[in-house]
């Protein structure tokens, strides 16, 4: 079943950045899979501005615009492979304006784990709704979520202002975008598979593929909020 199909979000926040270098050639027997995820505007929509100076409305303060040119964080993924294991850490520390996660965004495999590390003075409650979990971190104590469940999940410290964590785990192998929206995901199992486009304010787009041995293969998404169906570009085969 394909995951994580949805609306797309009017306003949020745009890690683990990974290297997404598309001339990397798989191991012996596996494949890999390339490509650029691009932003597409609503056919006639140019983009904006953020408003500044001193007539600019504080009720805007947050908004984030979307950057055309820069996806900033997305994950690539397959849907049908083994979700790889390993654990990322997220620090929550003191600010000018309050206590926050830092980073705002990770992404790992579903038979990974979040490593939650209270680095500030107080005590901090953090609630992730769609995991059902409410959890207190005094001090200098660290919080393990072990196997998360698949899916793109938010994460808030109670009583923070705008303190919010995206977290994306994945259901199998997995790419974070670059600055420029390229990635890789590499030593690939041959066979069918699908691969999936997500994005936190976009709606997501996949592509069912055949990974060839000893083979890259590219596939370039291109996502816009008025996709009538699967936003994927054409896929194609190169030789290692």
């Amino acid at each position: 079943m394909r995951l994580l199909r949805r609306a797309a979000i009017p306003f949020g926040l745009a890690v683990l950045w990974a290297c997404a270098s598309t001339s990397v050639n798989p191991a012996p027997g596996k494949g890999t899979i390339t490509g650029r995820l691009r932003l597409v505007p609503r056919e006639g929509v140019t983009a904006g501005h953020a408003p500044d100076g001193p007539y600019a409305s504080l009720r805007f303060r947050d908004v984030k615009l979307v950057d055309y040119d820069h996806p900033g964080f997305a994950v690539v993924y397959l849907e049908d492979r083994p979700a790889p294991a390993g654990s990322v850490r997220v620090a929550i520390r003191a600010s000018a304006v309050g206590p926050r996660f830092d980073p705002p965004h990770v992404a790992l495999g579903a038979a990974g784990a979040v490593l939650v590390a209270n680095e500030s003075d107080r005590p901090h409650a953090i609630s992730c709704p769609s995991m059902n979990l409410l959890r207190r971190l005094d001090p200098g104590r660290t919080e393990e979520i072990a196997r998360p469940p698949a899916g793109a999940h938010d994460c808030f410290l109670l009583g923070a202002t705008a303190s919010r964590e995206i977290l994306f785990v994945s259901p199998g192998p997995f790419s974070v975008v670059s600055g420029t929206g390229d990635f890789a995901i590499r030593d690939v199992t041959p066979g069918p598979a699908t691969v999936a486009a997500w994005h936190p304010r976009f709606p997501s787009a996949a592509r069912a593929i055949d990974v060839a041995p000893d083979r890259t293969i590219r596939i370039d998404f291109a996502l816009r909020v008025d996709a009538p169906g699967p936003a994927a570009a054409g896929a194609s085969d190169a030789a290692p």
